[in-house]
Protein backbone atom coordinates (compact mmCIF):
# COMPACT_ATOMS: atom_id res chain seq x y z
CA UNK A 1 0.00 0.00 0.00
CA UNK A 2 2.40 2.71 1.04
CA UNK A 3 4.60 1.80 -2.01
CA UNK A 4 3.38 3.85 -4.71
CA UNK A 5 2.76 6.96 -2.28
CA UNK A 6 6.46 6.24 -1.23
CA UNK A 7 7.73 6.62 -5.05
CA UNK A 8 5.58 9.78 -5.85
CA UNK A 9 7.67 11.00 -3.36
CA UNK A 10 10.90 10.02 -4.31
CA UNK A 11 10.18 12.09 -7.77
CA UNK A 12 8.79 14.93 -6.27
CA UNK A 13 11.62 15.59 -3.67
CA UNK A 14 14.97 15.79 -3.50
CA UNK A 15 17.97 15.74 -0.70
CA UNK A 16 16.67 16.46 3.11
CA UNK A 17 13.33 17.62 1.59
CA UNK A 18 12.43 13.74 0.64
CA UNK A 19 13.95 12.67 3.82
CA UNK A 20 10.84 15.34 5.48
CA UNK A 21 8.34 14.51 2.88
CA UNK A 22 8.61 10.41 3.10
CA UNK A 23 7.87 11.16 7.08
CA UNK A 24 5.27 13.70 6.59
CA UNK A 25 3.43 11.58 4.03
CA UNK A 26 2.64 8.25 6.68
CA UNK A 27 0.72 10.70 8.72
CA UNK A 28 -2.39 9.94 6.38
CA UNK A 29 -2.31 6.28 7.57
CA UNK A 30 -3.06 7.82 11.14
CA UNK A 31 -5.45 9.85 10.10
CA UNK A 32 -7.40 8.26 8.10
CA UNK A 33 -8.76 5.68 10.63
CA UNK A 34 -8.91 8.44 12.95
CA UNK A 35 -11.53 10.84 10.50
CA UNK A 36 -13.00 8.03 8.56
CA UNK A 37 -13.64 5.12 11.15
CA UNK A 38 -16.14 7.02 13.37
CA UNK A 39 -18.16 7.87 10.17
CA UNK A 40 -17.92 4.19 9.06
CA UNK A 41 -19.34 3.77 12.29
CA UNK A 42 -22.22 6.14 11.83
CA UNK A 43 -23.13 4.64 8.92
CA UNK A 44 -23.25 0.90 10.48
CA UNK A 45 -25.42 2.22 13.38
CA UNK A 46 -27.86 3.70 10.98
CA UNK A 47 -27.78 0.59 8.40
CA UNK A 48 -25.75 -2.18 8.60
CA UNK A 49 -21.57 -2.72 8.06
CA UNK A 50 -22.71 -3.57 4.45
CA UNK A 51 -23.50 0.09 3.83
CA UNK A 52 -20.35 0.58 5.71
CA UNK A 53 -18.58 -1.33 3.72
CA UNK A 54 -19.50 0.30 0.10
CA UNK A 55 -19.24 3.59 1.49
CA UNK A 56 -16.00 2.43 1.91
CA UNK A 57 -15.36 1.24 -0.95
CA UNK A 58 -16.74 4.49 -3.27
CA UNK A 59 -14.59 6.76 -1.08
CA UNK A 60 -11.82 5.21 -1.98
CA UNK A 61 -12.25 4.81 -5.45
CA UNK A 62 -13.51 8.21 -6.03
CA UNK A 63 -10.41 10.29 -3.85
CA UNK A 64 -8.12 7.66 -5.35
CA UNK A 65 -9.78 8.08 -8.37
CA UNK A 66 -9.80 11.85 -8.82
CA UNK A 67 -6.53 12.11 -7.35
CA UNK A 68 -4.47 10.02 -9.66
CA UNK A 69 -6.46 11.60 -12.70
CA UNK A 70 -6.73 15.43 -11.74
CA UNK A 71 -3.90 16.38 -9.01
CA UNK A 72 -0.60 14.46 -8.50
CA UNK A 73 1.55 13.89 -11.38
CA UNK A 74 4.39 11.45 -11.53
CA UNK A 75 7.37 13.77 -12.15
CA UNK A 76 7.26 17.37 -11.33
CA UNK A 77 8.53 18.02 -15.23
CA UNK A 78 5.56 17.25 -16.10
CA UNK A 79 3.02 20.46 -15.34
CA UNK A 80 6.47 22.29 -15.21
CA UNK A 81 7.56 22.09 -12.25
CA UNK A 82 11.12 20.67 -10.88
CA UNK A 83 11.52 18.84 -7.48
CA UNK A 84 11.15 20.53 -4.54
CA UNK A 85 14.90 20.54 -2.52
CA UNK A 86 16.95 22.53 0.22
CA UNK A 87 17.89 26.07 -0.93
CA UNK A 88 21.72 25.02 -0.19
CA UNK A 89 21.86 21.69 -2.39
CA UNK A 90 22.15 20.93 -5.74
CA UNK A 91 19.61 19.86 -8.04
CA UNK A 92 19.33 16.52 -9.91
CA UNK A 93 18.98 17.05 -13.77
CA UNK A 94 15.50 16.18 -15.14
CA UNK A 95 16.96 14.22 -17.90
CA UNK A 96 19.15 12.39 -15.80
CA UNK A 97 17.65 10.29 -12.98
CA UNK A 98 19.32 10.08 -9.55
CA UNK A 99 21.33 6.79 -8.93
CA UNK A 100 19.88 3.47 -7.88
CA UNK A 101 20.27 -0.42 -7.84
CA UNK A 102 18.03 -2.06 -10.13
CA UNK A 103 16.50 -5.50 -8.28
CA UNK A 104 19.00 -7.79 -9.27
CA UNK A 105 22.13 -5.55 -8.35
CA UNK A 106 20.52 -4.74 -5.31
CA UNK A 107 19.65 -8.63 -4.33
CA UNK A 108 23.78 -8.64 -4.75
CA UNK A 109 24.66 -6.73 -2.08
CA UNK A 110 24.80 -7.64 1.35
CA UNK A 111 22.85 -4.20 2.16
CA UNK A 112 19.77 -4.93 0.71
CA UNK A 113 19.60 -8.85 3.07
CA UNK A 114 20.95 -7.14 6.39
CA UNK A 115 18.61 -4.30 6.08
CA UNK A 116 15.57 -6.47 5.04
CA UNK A 117 16.42 -8.56 7.94
CA UNK A 118 16.57 -5.78 10.39
CA UNK A 119 13.45 -4.57 9.14
CA UNK A 120 11.58 -7.77 8.91
CA UNK A 121 12.48 -8.66 12.61
CA UNK A 122 11.11 -5.16 13.54
CA UNK A 123 7.41 -4.81 11.70
CA UNK A 124 7.64 -8.82 13.29
CA UNK A 125 7.39 -7.10 16.80
CA UNK A 126 4.98 -3.87 15.41
CA UNK A 127 2.41 -6.69 13.76
CA UNK A 128 2.52 -8.97 16.79
CA UNK A 129 1.87 -6.41 19.68
CA UNK A 130 -0.65 -4.81 17.56
CA UNK A 131 -2.51 -7.58 17.52
CA UNK A 132 -1.63 -9.63 20.32
CA UNK A 133 -1.56 -6.66 23.03
CA UNK A 134 -4.79 -6.63 23.77
CA UNK A 135 -5.04 -10.24 24.63
CA UNK A 136 -1.40 -9.44 26.91
CA UNK A 137 -3.53 -6.97 28.83
CA UNK A 138 -6.13 -9.50 29.20
CA UNK A 139 -3.85 -11.97 30.66
CA UNK A 140 -2.27 -10.14 32.80
CA UNK A 141 -5.67 -8.87 34.26
CA UNK A 142 -5.56 -5.32 32.76
CA UNK A 143 -8.79 -4.22 31.37
CA UNK A 144 -8.38 -1.14 29.94
CA UNK A 145 -5.70 -2.88 27.12
CA UNK A 146 -7.63 -1.10 23.99
CA UNK A 147 -7.46 2.00 25.49
CA UNK A 148 -3.68 1.84 26.15
CA UNK A 149 -2.97 0.50 23.04
CA UNK A 150 -5.37 3.36 21.19
CA UNK A 151 -3.29 6.29 23.72
CA UNK A 152 -0.21 4.78 22.19
CA UNK A 153 -1.55 4.91 18.94
CA UNK A 154 -2.78 8.57 19.67
CA UNK A 155 0.80 9.58 20.31
CA UNK A 156 2.08 8.00 16.69
CA UNK A 157 -0.28 10.10 15.19
CA UNK A 158 0.42 13.44 16.60
CA UNK A 159 3.94 13.50 16.57
CA UNK A 160 4.16 12.00 13.05
CA UNK A 161 4.17 15.62 11.92
CA UNK A 162 6.52 17.45 13.52
CA UNK A 163 9.00 14.25 13.54
CA UNK A 164 8.27 14.01 9.83
CA UNK A 165 9.46 17.63 9.04
CA UNK A 166 12.22 17.26 11.71
CA UNK A 167 13.81 14.65 9.39
CA UNK A 168 14.93 17.27 7.03
CA UNK A 169 17.89 17.75 9.51
CA UNK A 170 18.84 14.04 10.22
CA UNK A 171 22.31 12.78 8.52
CA UNK A 172 22.37 9.70 10.09
CA UNK A 173 19.35 7.51 9.23
CA UNK A 174 21.40 4.55 10.60
CA UNK A 175 21.87 5.94 13.78
CA UNK A 176 17.85 6.86 14.24
CA UNK A 177 16.88 3.47 13.08
CA UNK A 178 19.18 2.12 16.00
CA UNK A 179 17.55 4.29 18.56
CA UNK A 180 14.00 3.99 17.16
CA UNK A 181 14.47 -0.12 17.70
CA UNK A 182 15.74 0.41 21.08
CA UNK A 183 13.11 2.45 22.07
CA UNK A 184 10.46 -0.40 21.41
CA UNK A 185 12.45 -3.12 22.81
CA UNK A 186 12.37 -1.32 26.07
CA UNK A 187 8.88 -0.25 25.73
CA UNK A 188 7.93 -4.64 25.47
CA UNK A 189 10.61 -4.92 28.33
CA UNK A 190 8.81 -2.72 30.72
CA UNK A 191 4.99 -4.07 29.95
CA UNK A 192 7.33 -8.08 30.58
CA UNK A 193 8.45 -6.55 33.87
CA UNK A 194 5.86 -4.88 35.24
CA UNK A 195 2.12 -3.80 34.30
CA UNK A 196 1.71 -1.25 36.94
CA UNK A 197 1.05 2.64 35.84
CA UNK A 198 4.59 3.09 35.46
CA UNK A 199 5.12 0.41 33.29
CA UNK A 200 2.42 1.23 31.44
CA UNK A 201 3.35 4.84 31.10
CA UNK A 202 6.04 4.13 29.83
CA UNK A 203 5.19 1.91 27.47
CA UNK A 204 2.40 4.13 26.21
CA UNK A 205 5.12 6.96 25.70
CA UNK A 206 8.32 4.92 24.05
CA UNK A 207 5.97 2.91 22.02
CA UNK A 208 4.29 5.80 20.83
CA UNK A 209 7.38 7.68 20.18
CA UNK A 210 9.25 4.77 18.58
CA UNK A 211 6.51 3.81 16.12
CA UNK A 212 5.95 7.40 14.41
CA UNK A 213 9.09 7.02 13.19
CA UNK A 214 8.42 2.89 11.90
CA UNK A 215 6.99 3.46 8.75
CA UNK A 216 9.33 6.27 8.08
CA UNK A 217 12.19 4.11 8.54
CA UNK A 218 11.89 1.64 5.32
CA UNK A 219 12.03 4.31 2.72
CA UNK A 220 14.65 6.20 4.64
CA UNK A 221 17.19 3.18 4.53
CA UNK A 222 16.43 2.34 0.60
CA UNK A 223 16.64 5.76 -0.64
CA UNK A 224 19.75 6.28 1.31
CA UNK A 225 21.25 2.99 0.30
CA UNK A 226 19.87 1.49 -2.69
CA UNK A 227 18.76 4.80 -4.36
CA UNK A 228 15.84 5.81 -6.03
CA UNK A 229 15.86 5.14 -9.32
CA UNK A 230 14.05 1.60 -9.40
CA UNK A 231 12.41 2.37 -6.09
CA UNK A 232 9.36 1.14 -6.32
CA UNK A 233 10.50 -2.60 -7.52
CA UNK A 234 13.39 -2.54 -4.62
CA UNK A 235 11.01 -1.07 -2.36
CA UNK A 236 8.44 -3.81 -3.20
CA UNK A 237 11.31 -6.48 -3.38
CA UNK A 238 12.28 -5.19 0.65
CA UNK A 239 8.86 -5.68 1.29
CA UNK A 240 8.15 -9.00 0.50
CA UNK A 241 10.82 -9.64 3.34
CA UNK A 242 10.18 -7.29 5.73
CA UNK A 243 6.45 -7.94 5.89
CA UNK A 244 6.38 -11.43 6.21
CA UNK A 245 7.37 -10.86 10.12
CA UNK A 246 3.73 -9.09 10.06
CA UNK A 247 2.24 -12.50 8.95
CA UNK A 248 4.35 -14.55 11.31
CA UNK A 249 4.91 -12.44 14.39
CA UNK A 250 1.49 -12.76 16.09
CA UNK A 251 0.91 -16.70 14.88
CA UNK A 252 4.60 -17.73 16.69
CA UNK A 253 3.11 -15.44 19.69
CA UNK A 254 0.13 -17.46 20.27
CA UNK A 255 1.38 -20.64 19.70
CA UNK A 256 3.94 -19.96 22.30
CA UNK A 257 1.03 -18.66 24.28
CA UNK A 258 -0.99 -21.66 24.21
CA UNK A 259 1.82 -23.76 25.24
CA UNK A 260 2.93 -21.88 28.20
CA UNK A 261 -0.64 -20.12 29.03
CA UNK A 262 1.58 -16.46 28.73
CA UNK A 263 2.65 -14.24 26.68
CA UNK A 264 5.96 -13.08 28.83
CA UNK A 265 8.18 -15.12 26.22
CA UNK A 266 6.42 -13.81 23.33
CA UNK A 267 6.92 -10.18 24.27
CA UNK A 268 10.01 -10.79 25.32
CA UNK A 269 11.36 -12.38 22.33
CA UNK A 270 9.81 -9.33 20.37
CA UNK A 271 11.98 -7.13 22.35
CA UNK A 272 15.27 -9.64 21.81
CA UNK A 273 13.99 -9.03 18.56
CA UNK A 274 13.85 -4.98 18.48
CA UNK A 275 17.40 -5.30 19.38
CA UNK A 276 18.22 -7.42 16.95
CA UNK A 277 16.50 -4.97 14.03
CA UNK A 278 19.42 -2.81 16.30
CA UNK A 279 22.32 -4.85 15.36
CA UNK A 280 21.34 -5.35 11.96
CA UNK A 281 21.17 -1.59 11.40
CA UNK A 282 24.52 -0.89 12.73
CA UNK A 283 26.18 -3.91 10.65
CA UNK A 284 24.00 -2.35 7.44
CA UNK A 285 26.01 0.99 8.37
CA UNK A 286 29.43 -0.67 8.51
CA UNK A 287 28.30 -2.35 4.80
CA UNK A 288 27.68 0.51 3.37
CA UNK A 289 31.03 2.18 4.49
CA UNK A 290 32.51 -0.40 3.20
CA UNK A 291 34.66 -0.78 -0.55
CA UNK A 292 32.31 -3.59 -1.73
CA UNK A 293 29.49 -1.47 -1.28
CA UNK A 294 30.71 1.34 -2.86
CA UNK A 295 32.21 -0.11 -5.72
CA UNK A 296 28.93 -1.64 -6.50
CA UNK A 297 26.95 2.26 -5.99
CA UNK A 298 29.26 3.63 -8.26
CA UNK A 299 28.40 0.85 -10.95
CA UNK A 300 24.49 2.45 -10.38
CA UNK A 301 25.68 5.45 -10.89
CA UNK A 302 25.91 7.04 -7.19
CA UNK A 303 28.86 9.88 -7.04
CA UNK A 304 30.80 10.03 -3.47
CA UNK A 305 32.23 13.38 -3.20
CA UNK A 306 33.65 12.65 0.15
CA UNK A 307 36.32 9.45 1.20
CA UNK A 308 34.99 6.82 3.01
CA UNK A 309 36.03 8.06 6.48
CA UNK A 310 34.06 11.48 5.86
CA UNK A 311 30.95 9.05 4.81
CA UNK A 312 31.43 6.68 7.63
CA UNK A 313 30.80 10.11 9.67
CA UNK A 314 27.63 11.20 7.83
CA UNK A 315 25.97 7.53 8.46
Amino acid sequence: MPIPFNWVITRWFEGRRRQAALGVITTGFGLGGAAFLPLMAWIESRADWHAAVLVSAVLMAVIYGLAALLIIADYPREVGLSPVRASDEQPVSDDAPEWGFDVRGALRTGVFWTMSAGLMLFFLGQGAVTTLGVDFFQSREVGAGALIIALAALVRTVLRVPLGLGLSRVERIFRLAVLVSLSQALALALLVVSTDTQGIVGFVVLWGVGGAFAPMLEPLLITRTLGVRHFGAVSGTVALIAFGGQFFGPLAGATLFDATGSYGLPFALYAAGFLGTALLMLWTAATVRGEGYRRRARAAGRIFDDPPEAEAAGD
